[in-house]
């Protein structure tokens, strides 16, 4: 009787423990124990065992932290993004400036190239002038050096002749001094 006793004592805690539980969807999760008694009022119900919940726990946590990772990297790429866009900007409105500069060196070089050019053609044209002039001063010195020979020759032509004057002119003093003095003795 004793055992019967312990049975029923058994069989009616057990029987008290497998309470109805109702689900009527308003709660996400629900513990419910083995043996227990589930009305579902919701439209749908799953069951998972604790193991597969702990799994899916563990999954849904890895979930949370791959999403705040996820977070953060796409703030970094937008940022980085923000970044390469200004990057970006900076690069063309530098291009922009490299290709004003770059017009206005060709402009310059332009007007260089000009001014050489017509330089080039002025050095040419006073080149040509002076040989042209070259050529007359050569033809005029040649001209001089000749003038300069006939002007040689005919002043020892003068010289000589000079010369022949004086001689002349001594040996007829000489001449009258010695009829002076033949005369005058």
């Amino acid at each position: 009787m004793r055992a019967f006793c312990l049975l029923f004592f058994l069989l009616n805690c057990f029987c008290l423990s497998a309470q109805d539980q109702r689900f009527d969807g308003t709660i996400e999760k629900q513990l419910f124990f083995s043996g227990n008694q589930v009305k579902v009022e919701a439209d749908s119900a799953y069951m998972v065992s604790k193991k597969r919940a702990a799994a899916i726990n563990q999954r849904l946590d890895e979930l949370d932290s791959l999403r705040s990772v996820c977070s953060v990297l796409m703030t970094r790429n937008n940022a980085l993004s923000e970044c390469l866009s200004q990057t970006y900007n900076s690069l063309l409105h530098l291009k922009d400036e490299l290709d004003k500069d770059a017009d206005i060196q060709n402009r310059h070089l332009s007007s260089i190239l000009n001014d050489l050019d017509k330089t080039n053609a002025d050095l040419k044209s006073n080149n040509l002038s002076l040989k042209g002039n070259n050529e007359d001063f050569s033809t005029q010195i040649k001209e001089l050096d000749s003038v300069v020979k006939k002007l040689k020759r005919e002043t020892r032509w003068i010289w000589w002749n000079g010369c022949a004057d004086k001689v002349v002119a001594f040996a007829a003093g000489i001449g009258v001094g010695v009829l002076v003095c033949v005369l005058v003795r």
